[in-house]
């Protein structure tokens, strides 16, 4: 009862019934769902946003809405979230696209539209498609450039350097209390850490190589020897690749697990961490068709 006086469908009479309000009674005699689509845009506070947050192809968590919610409404329970999320799947403006992220429907996006909750997207001239198209791949070709240089930086390292950035690499990752051992005597540990996941605390030992030739299961094994009763996790950094065999025998049953993390693994953590890269923002001009027609009218 609560909840169909809420949302407009219902109202209370001066007998304490309910009755159908107008709305309810055009949402009875047609099933148009979109009536109470636009009742819960009237009445729910935060229903809008979703459309905003969402339009036109975005797919969003739950978790989303409600970070923005809890600084709106200072909500303390996600069941609210859920609540406005579910609303408008059952009215078949929302779908689900994972566990508990949604997009627009088609009708959805059309509802947006049509009630001016959104800015209708807008359609690229051909111009600027190309335009766009041809800067990615300028973006993607200078983004791969960059990666290669990094890779090069990495292999003119000495081996003592290279210790040292993977340490600084390692705490970029999350870990703590990460140093170098000796530079000699280290029985194939180059380093140590501390991983915490969640309350665990794990111990692990890192081992870097500037190679260029594949590292194979035999370096894996050894590294594993070397660690064995005195850490829980491994960390083996090399420039180059693993082999087949190597990335099967990281993980086994009954036995330390490593984390492999070769060439393209390092500049990728490089870019996405910051670390040894500088990011500048780039922008892009079109012309404003909007901007002109405010003349049209002009004599």
């Amino acid at each position: 009862m609560r909840i169909v006086s809420q949302i407009g469908v219902a109202e209370q009479n001066s007998s304490g019934h309910l009755t159908l309000t107008g709305d309810g009674v055009d949402f009875v005699n047609t099933g148009d769902n979109r009536i109470l689509a636009s009742l819960l845009v009237q009445r729910i506070a935060g229903i809008s946003d979703v459309f905003s947050m969402l339009y036109p192809d975005k797919s969003l968590d739950a978790a989303a809405f409600h970070e923005r919610w809890v600084e709106t409404f200072s909500w303390k329970r996600t069941w609210q979230t859920y609540y406005r999320l579910n609303w408008l799947r059952s009215v078949g403006l929302l779908s689900k696209t994972g566990a508990s992220s949604y997009a627009l429907t088609r009708e959805g996006k059309a509802f947006a539209e049509q009630r001016a909750l959104v800015e209708p997207a807008r359609e690229p001239h051909d111009e600027e498609v190309r335009g766009y198209a041809s800067l990615q791949s300028l973006i993607a070709a200078h983004r791969a450039a960059v990666k290669a240089e990094l890779r090069e930086r990495l292999l003119a390292m000495s081996p003592y350097q290279f210790e040292h950035f993977a340490a600084a690499l390692l705490e970029a990752l999350g870990f703590s209390e990460v140093e170098v051992t000796a530079r000699s005597g280290d029985g194939g540990i180059d380093g140590r850490g501390v991983m915490r996941v969640g309350i665990v605390t794990v111990k692990a030992a890192f081992q870097c190589k500037r190679w260029k030739a594949v590292v194979g299961r035999p370096e894996l094994d050894r590294f594993r020897g070397a660690i064995a009763g005195e850490y829980d996790q491994g960390v083996f950094i090399v420039t180059s690749a693993f082999s087949a065999e190597a990335r099967s025998a990281s993980l086994q049953r009954r036995a330390i697990p490593i984390i492999l993390l070769d060439g393209d693994g390092i500049v990728d953590a490089m870019v996405q961490h910051g670390l040894g890269v500088v990011s500048r923002p780039l922008s892009m001009l079109r012309v404003d068709d909007d901007f002109f027609t405010t003349f049209d009218d002009a004599v």
